[in-house]
């Protein structure tokens, strides 16, 4: 079975580049945009945590890899103290913030993906995307109530994509 791809890769002619991650933007009227990136993630997580390898055929795989290792650092610390969703919402806007490690950093974990480097306002970038990945995750996770997050999702905690995670 293939590994699932980004539906994105199609549509990114003409935008604003991070060398090769697509710079979307945060808005529903523009298409492609980020809340469509951060929700395929999220629905094709669980099936990306299997493949140990992964090819890319697009420069918004990039971007589905990064979302998808986040993904698994946010479960990772649901796990630790299966907190309220107040609780968790407040614990990942921090992760969110404190979580400095993006692609193009020499110990980011699939650096041999990315680029060396990028500039800009690229850091405040990925920070909105893991900002709104938490919204968008936490809708999930605990989807059957507010006072634990759902085992199903946690269980997927102890996958990691390729064999890599987020540190930090």
């Amino acid at each position: 079975m293939p590994a699932p791809h980004s539906g994105l890769n199609e549509k990114l002619q003409g935008l604003r580049m991070y060398g090769d991650i697509p710079c979307l933007q945060f808005s529903d009227g523009i298409e492609p945009n980020v809340y469509q990136a951060i929700d395929e993630a999220i629905a094709s997580f669980k099936a990306l945590v299997l493949f140990k390898h992964y090819e890319i055929k697009g420069d918004a795989d990039r971007l589905l890899m990064y979302i998808v290792l986040y993904i698994h650092k946010v479960l990772v610390e649901l796990a630790k103290t299966k907190p309220s969703k107040d609780q968790a919402a407040k614990q990942l806007e921090t992760l969110a913030i404190q979580l400095t490690m993006v692609p193009g950093d020499a110990s980011f974990p699939l650096a041999a993906f990315y680029k060396s480097s990028y500039s800009g306002d690229f850091a405040q970038y990925m920070e909105k995307i893991r900002r709104e990945t938490n919204k968008r995750l936490l809708d999930k996770v605990y989807m059957e109530g507010t006072q634990a997050p759902s085992k199903w999702w946690l269980a997927f905690s102890k996958r990691k994509f390729m064999n890599k995670e987020l540190r930090g």
